[in-house]
């Protein structure tokens, strides 16, 4: 091969690299978000029942940026225990989705 060719073969190479790892990148995120959506819809119609709280605070999470400064957030944690059809189970999942921090204890009390 010339070298008036080896720029667009290289051109194409890197174009076609960055279609496939984004494009295969958004589809993913579109089956999650779609599982998720199907999820949730799905919840809807789970049977409601009584609920004894076992444990219900606030509790911190550490983490350091790169500049080796601390962050701290905050994220309401709770614990409970239900009966369905005779049968009791615990849980500690206060919704279906990531657990969400709060830049204050008392924002993650609310």
């Amino acid at each position: 091969m010339n070298g008036d060719g080896f720029p667009v073969l290289f051109s194409l190479l890197c174009g076609g690299f960055f279609f496939l790892v984004f494009g295969g990148l958004g589809f993913w995120l579109m089956i999650a978000s779609r599982k998720h959506r199907e999820k949730v819809a799905a919840s809807q119609n789970w049977p409601t029942v009584l609920a004894q709280i076992t444990l219900a605070e606030v509790r911190e999470s550490r983490s350091a940026d790169s500049e080796g400064d601390i962050q701290r957030s905050y994220y309401p944690h709770v614990e409970y225990s239900y009966q369905v059809a005779g049968m009791t189970y615990q849980g500690d999942k206060i919704n279906l989705g990531a657990r969400r921090g709060y830049s204050s204890p008392q924002k993650a009390n609310e």
